[in-house]
């Protein structure tokens, strides 16, 4: 990829809603809480997921940028950061990549965890609130603060491995009403134990499952469906 293709520009975040076309799949990585089994089986039953807020993500430079113009002015700067910060939406972390190594060490406890499928076209949340991340070599520039939703959508290139879609949700700090977000598959972890994946199986109805197996090519893994 081209030098100028990974710096950020405003203008190719008018290409969003044309990035995500083709894309019906994507997935939550979990780990299991064993003082907390309600966590996953609630996931499965009333079809819910956490919602956090920004400065609850796992990266402290989540929606850093560099002020220009108007938004030079330490007021409005501050202004657009205090919203950044707060409460006032949650951001919901999806990924299209269900057998990365990454993330199956990171997010699913070094596979003793799971990853959830959901079908987007058949979640209004996921299809019309869900974009994909854009990852940049630079920080984002806001010149005004109508330009703020730019910044969550926006990340360094250090993270494109997660190749990340975020939801946001208006709940931060809460969960998502019931019934929104409905599982369409599980994939189990290499390591996943029995007993996780028997809770999920007798909470999860109608859905697919799958198992994460080494793949043939070297370093690399595969779903296997049932």
């Amino acid at each position: 990829m081209r030098q100028s293709e990974k710096e950020w520009s405003p203008d190719r975040l008018e290409q969003m809603p044309h990035l995500h076309h083709g894309i019906d799949y994507i997935y939550k990585y979990r780990a299991f809480n064993p003082a907390h089994p309600e966590w996953t089986s609630e996931i499965f039953t009333e079809e819910i997921l956490y919602s956090p807020s920004v400065p609850e993500l796992n990266d402290p430079l989540e929606a850093a940028f560099i002020c220009r113009g108007v938004a030079a002015d330490p007021i409005i700067a501050d202004g657009i950061n205090m919203m950044m910060t707060s409460n006032w939406y949650g951001c919901i972390c999806f990924t299209r990549d269900p057998i990365c190594v990454q993330m199956w060490a990171h997010y699913a406890a070094s596979h003793e965890g799971y990853c959830i499928e959901y079908y987007r076209p058949s979640s209004f949340l996921l299809s019309a609130n869900c974009q994909p991340v854009l990852y940049r070599r630079t920080m984002p520039e806001i010149t005004s603060i109508e330009q703020i939703d730019t910044l969550f959508w926006t990340k360094s290139e250090a993270w494109e491995y997660e190749a990340e879609w975020r939801l946001r949700y208006p709940r931060a700090g809460a969960k998502t009403a019931p019934g929104l977000l409905k599982p369409h598959g599980v994939i189990f972890g290499i390591r996943t134990p029995p007993e996780v994946k028997n809770l999920i199986r007798s909470c999860a109805r109608d859905i697919r499952f799958g198992q994460i197996v080494p793949s043939r090519e070297p370093y690399h893994i595969k779903i296997k469906w049932e």
